[in-house]
């Protein structure tokens, strides 16, 4: 399965894949359109959570991979390697990178200081 499929399912996986590829020249519109487009539920659950953080106005969001299993349990995945987000191939594929530049475009009260990538997200205020 391709980067497109698995992020975005069927939903004009290739242009998705595209910004989402070159999410540091996209405006804020565009990146929350390809944040809004995500399907994979892993990673829709974390977006989630932590746009429920910001709606509260916390001063500092955050997601734990630490409760990756509780995640996958929860929302009804059996498998129990750790949410995508947060796996070694994630990161090493510098797809860290291009979703933080998508968080920081779309959320521009929020600032991404991730000095752990593996172990979870980390939003300040601006």
């Amino acid at each position: 399965m391709g980067l497109g499929n698995l992020l975005f399912g069927k939903n004009d996986c290739d242009e998705l894949r595209r910004k989402f590829l070159n999410s540091s020249n996209l405006t804020p519109k565009q990146a929350v359109e390809v944040l809004d487009s995500f399907t994979h539920i892993e990673i829709k659950e974390v977006l989630r959570n932590l746009k429920d953080q910001m709606e509260k106005g916390l001063p500092q969001v955050k997601y734990s991979a630490d409760g990756d299993q509780y995640l996958a349990k929860e929302i009804g995945y059996k498998n129990s390697s750790p949410v995508i987000l947060f796996s070694e191939e994630f990161y090493y594929r510098g797809f860290t990178t291009h979703f933080y530049n998508l968080l920081d475009k779309a959320f521009p009260d929020y600032s991404v200081a991730n000095p752990q990538p593996l172990r979870g997200i980390i939003m300040y205020k601006r």
